[in-house]
């Protein structure tokens, strides 16, 4: 994969997520964050995208941390993301709400 394009890297990355290969999704992601130019998956998603993952492989810190960085990135993910609330599966919630205990200082450390 060109280490430089975004195009790739995002089809990559959404088709790896979608059959549920997990370790390329994982590394054409990264490559999303290490981006020179904006590519179509924005660096925001492509955090959110490693946190969901992390999440999955039960390394909730890792996805905390990876969830803040695409809040920090993109803050109107957020909100974007509580809009469409009622429209997503429980689990895909739950990351959501450790970053908003954690940003309230509610969530054990």
């Amino acid at each position: 994969m060109d280490a430089q394009n975004g195009v790739v890297a995002s089809e990559l990355a959404y088709l790896a997520m979608e059959i549920g290969n997990l370790d390329v999704a994982q590394r054409a992601l990264r490559q999303i964050t290490m981006l020179k130019v904006a590519a179509p998956l924005p660096k925001a998603l492509a955090y959110q995208h490693l946190g969901e993952i992390a999440r999955q492989q039960g390394d909730t810190r890792r996805a905390m941390m990876l969830l803040k960085r695409a809040i920090d990135d993109d803050p109107t993910l957020e909100t974007r993301a509580c809009s469409s609330i009622s429209s997503r599966p429980r689990a895909e919630l739950e990351p959501a709400a450790l970053v908003s205990r954690e940003r309230s200082g509610s969530a054990a450390s």
